[in-house]
């Protein structure tokens, strides 16, 4: 098992703006972390893998920009063991994932509780109407949206403040992680923290 863990505060706003993308979420970000606060529990998840598969079947990796300078993908075939000089693979795809602005995100949400969460209308149509308008490549409404004042639309999801908090419910979880699954004797499972991103 090959698990890649994420910082709590942008797996679960990674996850969030999914949903909000697929028109299958239109609460606040706090309320989201509310209801799936469980899986920010690293340390229990991989207790579980462990005694499913043992502790030496289970490979941990930090998904961090500080440890992928190769990418994701060459990271995950260094974890296996394939020796990347002896093959050739493309990863490149046709298919991009594109993410919308947080401040798209925002509006978005907005739709998504107006259309389902107030008419109750099936998402279907607006997850169409969200595909070939703002997650279309080069959409102007994007580039629109994106340069709307801040004071009008907040760039940002969590405050840094509540990403700290976010990041200090973790702390033991995330501490226990570093020590028994990545030898770190210091705990430190993230390089970064909310108060010194770039």
């Amino acid at each position: 098992m090959i698990v890649y863990l994420r910082k709590q505060d942008d797996y679960f706003m990674s996850f969030y703006c999914e949903y909000i993308k697929l028109c299958r979420y239109w609460n606040s970000p706090i309320k989201y972390i509310e209801e799936n606060r469980n899986f920010g529990d690293y340390y229990q998840l991989l207790e579980r893998w462990k005694k499913l598969f043992g502790k030496e079947n289970v490979i941990v990796r930090v998904f961090d920009k500080t440890n992928l300078k190769d990418g994701l993908s060459n990271d995950f075939l260094k974890a296996v063991e394939i020796n990347l000089n002896e093959i050739q693979l493309n990863f490149s795809s046709p298919n991009k994932n594109i993410t919308p602005s947080i401040k798209l995100i925002k509006i978005m949400r907005f739709l998504n509780e107006i259309y389902q969460g107030r008419l109750h209308q099936p998402r279907g149509k607006l997850k169409k109407l969200y595909q070939h308008t703002v997650l279309s490549s080069g959409n102007p409404i994007s580039s629109m949206v994106s340069n709307l004042p801040d004071s009008l639309i907040s760039p940002e999801l969590l405050t840094t403040q509540e990403r700290i908090d976010l990041m200090k419910e973790f702390e033991e979880s995330n501490r226990k992680v570093a020590q028994e699954y990545l030898g770190r004797q210091d705990g430190k499972l993230f390089d970064s923290t909310p108060d010194n991103m770039t």
